[in-house]
């Protein structure tokens, strides 16, 4: 969904908790921040990822 720009808010609301979770229930480094990368970029671009520009969102 991501990649195709079909994107949708029900979609990260999903996504996001899926990765904190990943974050908190592993035991090893590698799990406790493979999602930190998605996080930060939901966090900072999340219009973009929805499909909208801060001008068009105004």
């Amino acid at each position: 969904m991501l990649q195709r720009g079909q994107c949708s808010m029900a979609y990260l609301k999903e996504l996001c908790p899926l990765g904190e979770t990943m974050q908190l229930a592993s035991k090893r480094g590698l799990g406790q921040t493979a999602p930190n990368t998605f996080l930060s970029i939901v966090e900072h671009f999340r219009d973009e990822i929805l499909g909208r520009t801060p001008e068009k969102s105004k």
